[in-house]
């Protein structure tokens, strides 16, 4: 259980479509937790096996985040936010409904943000650590994150629905973010995205 390095476009393991789980064993467990760890220390909303460089179908959510993010929309004042990761095996979204423009970013694609057309609500199946079938639902921010997840597990990323001038402009940024890491002396950042 430990924090993974996180790869980033470049990485082959990104572009592989992802192996079904067929047994949740000790090794899906112990992934499982370094997803979680690897999430909670990024500060990042969802994160996806390949991202660790593992080609599995895994990903983990912060339903915490999420939570906190729909209360604030909402208007709630001064919600409280709890890291709640949740473990999906085998994610698959078996409906949809709307659309909506969003604003995405990456742990994989880091110092770059771009809009992305995706469904407003969606229903994903998958099971979880325990072998149990779970269907949760998902709007706005929720349904962006699971669209997100899954793209991943499919070899896909949230820049391949950009312009290709804009993909060439994540890239370049990514690389230069990358080349600065020894640079900056951010040991957040290098810890998550150095060679080792």
């Amino acid at each position: 259980m430990s924090v993974r390095k996180i790869k980033t476009l470049f990485s082959k393991v990104l572009r592989d479509v992802s192996l079904k789980v067929d047994i949740i064993d000790d090794e899906i467990k112990e992934l499982a937790q370094d997803l979680e760890d690897t999430l909670e220390f990024a500060k990042g909303v969802g994160l996806a096996a390949p991202q660790i460089g593992v080609s599995k179908r895994v990903i983990a959510v912060d339903l915490g985040y999420l939570d906190y993010a729909e209360r604030v929309d909402s208007g709630e004042k001064d919600p409280e936010y709890e890291f709640k990761a949740e473990i999906m095996i085998n994610p698959e979204i078996i409906s949809k409904e709307g659309i909506q423009d969003s604003e995405e970013g990456c742990l994989s694609v880091p110092d770059f943000n771009g809009i992305v057309k995706r469904a407003m609500k969606v229903t994903v199946q998958y099971l979880n650590l325990n072998g149990k079938l779970c269907k949760m639902d998902g709007e706005g921010l929720k349904a962006v994150c699971f669209q997100h997840e899954i793209d991943h597990l499919n070899g896909r990323l949230y820049i391949d629905y950009l312009s290709g001038i804009k993909r060439t402009s994540a890239k370049k940024r990514v690389e230069k973010f990358l080349k600065n890491l020894d640079d900056e002396k951010d040991e957040e950042k290098s810890y998550l995205y150095g060679d080792s």
